[in-house]
């Protein structure tokens, strides 16, 4: 990450947070945004987003992408697997507010990666709601059938599985998403 990115005017008081406003747009194009400080107390709507830091394959590649911050003219790097996430939750008709650790937190402060952990709940619960990116599909993996799976018993109450079914919901749940700790904090205080 660009060390003066997030170093300027906008350090953090107790009770604020940095936003981005991730830009709408189409499929393969450049991700776009622009950040603002907000009070927890005030109110505003964002969804944060839950995510590994790492891809699938649960190891940090160490490929970087780039995320252009508009309202600062520059270029911020960011882990492959966040770039992922944000290209699949971009809307191409509307900008989305959202919270993002690895681009809301200054990761190279020690001491506002502090202060922001211990408003991590307080971030999660006066969420409009939560997004959470599980990873990229693969035929290996079969997530979308374990999550259409999932969406129907919700529905529907219970149901009998084939063995291919259960495979699928099986290694959904061995994705390294569900192997996070904060997982529990972040979908337990989310309102929807």
């Amino acid at each position: 990450m660009e060390i003066d990115v997030l170093r300027d005017a906008r350090e953090l008081r107790d009770d604020e947070i940095r936003l981005l406003t991730l830009h709408k747009g189409i499929p393969g194009s450049i991700l776009e945004g622009s950040l603002r400080k907000v009070r927890l107390s005030d109110g505003v709507e964002y969804q944060p987003v839950s995510y590994t830091w790492a891809n699938y394959d649960d190891e940090d590649n160490g490929i970087f992408k780039c995320l252009y911050l508009s309202d600062r003219d520059c270029l911020m790097e960011i882990k492959d697997n966040c770039a992922m996430a944000l290209s699949r939750l971009r809307d191409p008709t509307t900008d989305r507010t959202i919270w993002v650790d690895a681009i809301c937190v200054n990761q190279e402060d020690p001491d506002e990666r502090s202060r922001q952990v211990k408003l991590m709940h307080r971030i999660y619960a006066r969420a409009f709601t939560v997004l959470v990116y599980l990873g990229e599909e693969s035929e290996e993996n079969c997530s979308n059938m374990a999550m259409d799976l999932l969406s129907k018993v919700s529905q529907q109450g219970t149901t009998t599985l084939d063995d291919r079914q259960k495979w699928s919901i099986s290694h959904l749940f061995k994705r390294p998403y569900f192997q996070r700790m904060w997982i529990i904090q972040e979908v337990a205080l989310a309102q929807t």
